[in-house]
């Protein structure tokens, strides 16, 4: 273990207020922003679908084919809007956490919380 994983640093109540809003606020847009971009990219997977015939035993069967790269970004999207919903519920849950902690309070975090903080 290395010296600067056992230091600590110490925050008010205030300052991880701060840093959890921003960081809320940071991946409710992204979230926002890739909701747009699934919207609109599976709108236009739905449009370019094309139904296939591929033969079977016994007769055909009929095959709905969406084109590949734009089913790779509409999964991608969905991936990444649910990933930034997770992790905006994550700070809104400190954000309600830290409300309810005295003002004057302070915080001793490792080094590890801070990054996560992004303070």
């Amino acid at each position: 273990m290395s010296l600067r994983e056992k230091w600590s640093f110490t925050f008010t109540r205030e300052a991880l207020l701060k840093a959890a809003r921003i960081k809320a606020k940071y991946h409710r847009e992204h979230e926002a922003d890739w909701a747009k971009k699934h919207s609109r990219w599976d709108t236009e997977m739905g449009q370019t679908a094309k139904v296939e015939e591929v033969p079977i035993t016994g007769g055909k069967q009929r095959i709905l084919r969406y084109d590949t790269g734009l089913q790779t970004k509409v999964n991608e999207a969905l991936n990444r809007r649910d990933a930034h919903k997770r992790d905006a519920e994550g700070f809104e849950r400190w954000i309600r956490a830290l409300m309810n902690t005295d003002k004057d309070v302070t915080f001793t975090l490792d080094v590890d919380d801070v990054a996560y903080f992004g303070l």
